[in-house]
């Protein structure tokens, strides 16, 4: 029977295959783990991202930083494409320095999915290369994410690999929630690629809010925090109001009960 409640909230001890599974089958929206990364890690974290020598700001959305490439945005640009797989060895380096000497938190979700997942968790291959571990993004005051959809089947139409995930969740922990704003807000909706396009606002990457219905779970993050959600459905995150939200990511990848999950950035 489906859970009432949208959103669970675990302790990494409680936390387990039923509650991922209660994800991948769409019973709830998203699996929230409180202070899953210790506070005094954060802090050493948020002071390293924003000094980071990397730290570059999206050419469409200047108000949004990230430290570490994503693989969507090599997608239609072989060299990018090729320069991503080159990096991937240096980034994992450097994205685990982040909270040296302390366990960094996408280490630990990596433990985590371990214990919790019977198949057990690898990094994810779709090009016989390794794929990278590990993102952090950075929204200054007025920044926002449009309500939008990510998952790499539909990024990687021709790609035998990605065609075979069944669906894909975003893992984010929180280092610097912003004060106030930086909301989480997360959709029941998916929408395939034609109605997508309709619903999309023409002048930006996202959805129009007037043309689809009010978000589901709205969660406000505080520090340490791990949320997991369905990236294949709608979700967006509220303009920042006060301050930074810094937060690292990556995405988790389903395909099957008897199949390892997988993680890439």
């Amino acid at each position: 029977m489906a859970p009432k409640n949208l959103e669970l909230t675990r302790d990494p001890e409680s936390f387990s295959s039923e509650d991922l599974l209660a994800l991948f089958r769409g019973q709830v929206l998203c699996v929230r783990i409180p202070s899953f990364c210790p506070v005094e890690v954060c802090s050493v974290m948020s002071e390293r991202i924003q000094n980071h020598h990397t730290l570059a700001y999206y050419p469409h959305a200047p108000e949004i930083g990230r430290v570490m490439n994503a693989f969507y945005e090599g997608n239609s640009d072989p060299t990018k494409r090729e320069q991503y797989y080159q990096g991937v060895r240096q980034a994992t380096f450097e994205f685990r320095n982040f909270s040296w000497p302390y366990l960094n938190p996408m280490d630990h979700l990596r433990l985590l999915l371990e214990d919790a997942w019977p198949a057990g968790a690898i990094r994810e291959n779709i090009h016989g290369r390794p794929m990278a571990f590990g993102l952090a993004q950075l929204f200054k005051k007025g920044a926002c994410a449009l309500p939008h959809q990510d998952f790499l089947r539909m990024d990687e139409p021709e790609n035998e690999r990605a065609q075979t995930l069944i669906t894909q969740v975003t893992a984010l922990v929180y280092v610097q929630p912003a004060e106030p704003g930086g909301n989480l807000q997360l959709w029941r909706e998916h929408y395939n690629h034609d109605e997508f396009m309709l619903r999309k606002n023409q002048d930006t990457y996202g959805l129009d809010y007037n043309k689809i219905p009010p978000p589901a779970v709205e969660i406000t993050p505080q520090t340490g925090d791990l949320v997991l959600a369905d990236s294949t459905k709608a979700h967006a995150v509220t303009k920042v109001e006060e301050g930074l939200r810094i937060a690292v990511n990556c995405f988790l990848g389903f395909r099957g009960i008897q199949e390892p999950l997988t993680f890439w950035s």
